[in-house]
């Protein structure tokens, strides 16, 4: 008895450790991100950065159009089929990862022969739009080999996978943007993606492969993952559309407010972290038997947290905005400004972090919910790009749409999390 109680002890406090070490590095990962835009809006004009925001725009939407919905449901249902202990998840994940590349080649032809069709009339905003669909591929594929650590718990290597991304692309964009502006920094994180992604699959997912992938498994995946691209799809454009109608309505200082958007990307990164490795586990409990109560209960506990450490940073970036709009940063006084009221939305974009519940148990109430929030941003960018708005007036629209979809949210899963909800198994038996 005393020996199963120390190596319960032990077990614990390895989990503590490896728990610890994960938040350190996701903590730095966060603080490089933030640094690496900070660092490119050093190299480049704002004009340039506006061009690279460009890019970055389109590829907040291609993570989630050209995988057709298959990382989202395995995003979902992978972990839960590790919790009830299926034994051919690895070869689902094969499979899945074969399909993975038919649909991204297909989105990826389709996308670049509407931009070479369409053809902007600007030369550089073409150029962007050309990158950014290399730039989707390379990821899109990163992130499933970051799913797969994800669903088998290795946090520590993980995390590491983001650090390295950071490090390089703070170091090679450095370079990159020196020598040839924004192309040479896309250019640059391509470069850093490849290193991560081949440093995965050779250190830390050997057994990971490309199999001919399964009509049916493919098929299931996509019924049930469409539902949740589309939901996220409406979440990223409730979440840009700000950015979209700032590119329209004031072209000339798109720069200016995709620098002001660098701490909307700080706080996708922290939710990100809570999506990576969080709820992957509250997702791995709840298949284990779990009460979904209490998985609620957890994840609204972190999300209040991390807000409250959020709230003391609006704090910080208040006293430090000043002395930065007449130094450093001067050439970005107005995406400075407006920074605040941004980072104002991102903390209520955190306390909506528990939805991802809604993904696994109810997909169609996230879809619903974020829709509202996406016709909020929607409207509320049409009437100010008619009008002589400022980019504080869109700012102020980001904090609105996340207010709404918070509220949203908050009411479907509330409503939902009553009784004890079974998840289906999308992976057949």
């Amino acid at each position: 008895m005393a020996g199963d109680r120390l190596t319960l002890t032990d077990s614990q406090s390895s989990a503590r450790r490896e728990s610890a070490v994960y938040a350190a590095l996701m903590a730095t990962a966060s603080a490089l991100g933030l640094a690496k835009g900070l660092v490119y809006a050093k190299v480049l004009d704002p004009t340039e950065f506006g061009y690279y925001g460009i890019q970055a725009l389109v590829l907040q939407f291609g993570l989630y159009l050209s995988n057709w919905g298959l990382l989202n449901a395995l995003n979902n249902h992978l972990p839960i089929a590790f919790g009830r202990g299926r034994e051919d998840a690895g070869e689902l994940a094969d499979r899945s990862l074969g399909g993975l590349l038919v649909t991204s080649l297909i989105t990826a032809a389709v996308y670049l022969a509407v931009v070479f069709t369409v053809s902007p009339g600007n030369e550089d905003v073409q150029v962007a739009l050309a990158l950014a669909s290399v730039t989707t591929f390379v990821s899109t594929f990163t992130e499933f080999h970051v799913l797969m650590l994800r669903v088998q718990r290795r946090i520590v290597p993980m995390a590491s996978m983001y650090v390295l991304r950071a490090v390089l692309a703070i170091v090679l964009g450095v370079v990159g943007g020196a020598l040839w502006g924004y192309v040479g920094v896309i250019c640059a994180e391509v470069a850093a993606l490849l290193v991560v992604l081949i440093t995965a699959r050779r250190v830390w997912l050997p057994q990971v492969h490309v199999e001919r992938p399964s009509r049916p498994l493919v098929l299931r995946l996509i019924r049930a993952g469409g539902p949740l691209m589309l939901g996220n799809v409406i979440v990223t454009l409730s979440v840009t559309a700000d950015r979209i109608f700032v590119a329209s309505a004031l072209p000339d200082e798109f720069g200016q407010y995709a620098f002001a958007s660098l701490v909307v990307v700080a706080w996708l990164a922290i939710v990100g972290m809570l999506d990576q490795a969080v709820a992957p586990r509250l997702l791995h409990d709840y298949g284990a038997g779990t009460r979904l109560r209490d998985v609620r209960r957890e994840a609204i506990r972190l999300a209040v947290a991390f807000t409250a450490l959020g709230g003391v940073g609006l704090l910080a970036l208040l006293l430090v905005k000043g002395p930065l709009e007449r130094g450093w940063l001067a050439e970005y006084a107005l995406g400075l400004d407006a920074m605040p009221i941004l980072w104002l939305g991102g903390m209520l974009m955190l306390l909506a972090f528990p939805s991802f519940i809604l993904g696994a148990i109810r997909p169609t109430w996230l879809l619903a919910a974020s829709a509202i929030a996406a016709l909020v941003a929607i409207g509320g960018g049409a009437v100010l790009a008619a009008g002589d708005a400022s980019l504080n007036d869109f700012a102020w629209l980001f904090v609105a749409s996340r207010a709404t979809a918070l509220v949203t949210l908050s009411v479907a899963l509330g409503l939902e999390t009553r009784g004890d909800r079974v998840s289906p198994d999308v992976f057949g038996t």
